[in-house]
């Protein structure tokens, strides 16, 4: 099946199977990630308060 016919398809599907397919497409990208998500734990679980950011340094950051 061609990536043309799976789209229309898809399109064709009532909301909720579209958004159970939604939700079968999350749950794949998150068994993909896993190295991403380890690392992103790491960073989370660190209490350095030596990496902390100030509300003002972030707000920097994200202008």
């Amino acid at each position: 099946m061609s990536f043309a016919s799976l789209k229309s398809e898809i399109a064709n599907l009532p909301l909720e199977q579209r958004r159970e397919l939604m939700g079968y497409i999350a749950a794949l990208n998150r068994n993909d990630n896993g190295e991403f998500l380890r690392k992103l734990a790491v960073k989370i679980d660190d209490k350095s308060p030596e990496r902390w950011l100030t509300i003002e340094e972030v707000e920097k950051r994200l202008k």
